[in-house]
């Protein structure tokens, strides 16, 4: 086995292509692997390839794959939007936008294939599964749509009750579904233990844009943009009531609890820390300032992590509550919407630039690992069984991160018109 390298700069992140070219008198040649085969920005890459069959008069010639399209191995239109996805028993439901919900076949992930849907009557942006029931939050004038799926290939309506806002996202505990219901409409809840009557039996009526929340132990916890974290009573979910609240002095997008601390991110500038062990009086304990545009956070251990658009990646270390520091980041390519943390590694759902994975087992030396470019706008993403499947725009992608350092669309449910964006860079701060 014969090995020899040669050297590029290349001008964008790119997968090669190989072409080896010897007079025949050598004999064949045989590539085994090159490596690596991203490079970055302005960055000499050195190449080393593996074979047989190689010697002195062998020219190599190298071309990229702008936009990974060598990397999409199959791929079946969705006809939406893709908004939210979640897994659940070999089958990917997908929020489609105006086109309802999707149901895709991932039990060959190579080989996905849209096996039913359901066009749902608003816009379908949110969707929680519990047993064969599916639940939507779908936009305005159609609140939550409950679709039967104990037969995937044929899903149906069996009820729906209108809310009174924007439909934006629903969890679900027990018997009652929590529906974040957009400008000033709050929290509505919804008892949907006769799935074919649902019905709104109690709600919360905040000012300003309802975020992102958590619904947990007898609490909701909400983001409100003008009122920021408020913390409300469901014990009684037909008299819910807010029972605690600190104003995040912005425009609170997202929060998340972990035990007796909630975690809170605006849009300004500032990632806060409250201590909820008494949810009548929650307590600012820390906070940090951070760039503007922060969209989703996340916490691990006592790590948070947040995707904040234009910024990237942001690490902040918890471990003093009162005292939260940004220990490290990554300016991500695109716009990071979402992040999923596993094994430590983060999986950013980075917009234009679709998914990127970053190493933080050493927060404060965070490593790009790879990145690919999906063909549409990255929106969610969620790591199952060393497949990540990422919402983004055109439809489902199904990536192979068996080896993060490559990461393979090895299938996909996209729309027809692709998005053309290439990852393009990596940069530590």
């Amino acid at each position: 086995m014969e090995k020899i390298a040669t050297r590029i700069t290349p001008f964008i992140t790119i997968f090669f292509s190989i072409i080896l070219f010897s007079p025949t008198a050598y004999g064949e040649l045989t590539l085994e692997s090159a490596t690596p085969t991203v490079g970055f920005l302005g960055q000499d890459l050195d190449v080393s390839l593996l074979g047989t069959g190689f010697e002195a008069n062998i020219r190599v010639s190298m071309y990229p794959d702008t936009g990974n399209k060598r990397a999409i191995i199959s791929s079946v239109d969705t006809p939406g939007y893709a908004e939210d996805v979640t897994i659940v028993g070999g089958k990917a439901f997908v929020a489609d936008g105006d086109s309802g919900i999707q149901v895709i076949d991932v039990s060959n992930p190579e080989s996905p294939l849209v096996i039913g849907m359901f066009d749902t009557p608003g816009y379908a942006g949110g969707i929680t599964i519990v047993s064969d029931k599916v639940y939507v939050a779908d936009g305005w004038d159609s609140g939550l749509q409950i679709i039967d799926i104990s037969n995937p290939e044929s899903p149906h309506i069996v009820g729906s009750v209108d809310t009174p806002g924007y439909a934006l996202d629903v969890a679900v505990v027990g018997n009652k579904a929590y529906v974040t219901d957009g400008w000033d409409s709050g929290l509505q809840i919804i008892d949907i233990s006769n799935p074919e009557s649902p019905h709104i039996v109690g709600s919360v009526y905040l000012r300003g844009y309802a975020g992102e929340g958590t619904v947990t132990a007898g609490k909701a916890y909400g983001s409100y943009w003008s009122v920021g974290l408020q913390v409300i009573d469901i014990d009684n979910p037909e008299s819910p009531k807010v029972i605690g609240s600190v104003d995040t002095s912005g425009y609170a997008v997202d929060v998340t609890v972990v035990g007796n601390k909630a975690y809170a991110v605006n849009v300004d500038d500032a990632f806060q820390v409250i201590d909820i062990s008494n949810p009548v009086d929650p307590q600012l304990i820390g906070s940090v300032l951070l760039p503007e545009n922060a969209k989703r956070v996340v916490v691990v251990d006592d790590k948070a992590y947040v995707a904040s658009w234009d910024n990237g990646l942001l690490v902040i270390d918890v471990s003093d509550p009162s005292n939260p520091q940004v220990i490290g980041s990554v300016d991500t390519p695109g716009y990071a919407q979402e992040a999923f943390v596993v094994d430590g590694k983060a999986y950013v759902a980075d917009g234009g630039s679709g998914l990127q994975i970053i190493n933080v087992s050493i927060p404060t030396n965070q490593q790009s690992l790879g990145c690919l470019d999906t063909p549409g706008y990255a929106e969610d993403v969620i790591v199952i069984d060393g497949k990540a499947f990422v919402a983004d725009g055109s439809g489902l992608q199904i990536i192979d991160m068996s080896t993060s350092k490559s990461p393979l669309i090895i299938g996909s449910v996209d729309m027809v018109t692709p998005g053309y964006y290439s990852c393009y860079r990596e940069q530590y701060k």
